[in-house]
C-alpha cells in the first residue's frame, strides 16, 4: 500500500439506548490525515470489539475480541487481504513470497528460522 496508514476494523459506538457494534473498516492516511472507507469484498465477519489486529505482509490478521452478544468472546482469526485497489475478506493466508535466503538459530532450545 502506498504511504503510511492506519486501518481500523470494528469497535462499538455509544448510542442513546446503549452500545452498538461496528463492523466497518476505515483508513487514515498518515501523510495527510485523510479518512476514507475502502471498497471491501467477500463475506464480512461478525462485528466485534476488544480484538487485536496486526498487519502481516498484505494481510490484516484480526483475532478474538468480544462479539455482538456481550457475554461471548470470539475465538476465531479473521483475514483481510489489503491492496491499493480494495480489500477482501478471505480464508487463504499466503503472506510472503518465496524466500531468497534463510538463517537458522537455536536459542535456549528454541529453533528460530529467519526467512529473507
Amino acid at each position: 500500500l502506498k504511504g503510511q496508514q492506519v486501518i481500523i476494523f470494528g469497535g462499538k459506538n455509544e448510542t442513546v439506548s446503549g452500545f452498538s457494534q461496528e463492523d466497518s473498516i476505515y483508513n487514515l492516511e498518515l501523510n495527510n490525515f485523510k479518512w476514507s472507507i475502502p471498497k471491501v469484498s467477500g463475506k464480512p465477519p461478525r462485528s466485534r470489539h476488544f480484538h487485536t489486529a496486526n498487519r502481516i505482509g498484505s494481510y490484516m490478521v484480526i483475532a478474538f475480541g468480544k462479539g455482538y452478544d456481550q457475554n461471548t468472546m470470539e475465538n476465531d482469526v479473521l483475514l483481510l487481504e489489503i491492496s491499493d485497489t480494495g480489500y477482501s475478506w478471505t480464508t487463504e493466508f499466503n503472506p510472503f513470497s518465496e524466500p531468497q535466503s534463510y538463517s537458522i538459530f537455536i536459542i535456549g532450545g528454541i529453533v528460530i528460522i529467519l526467512l529473507t
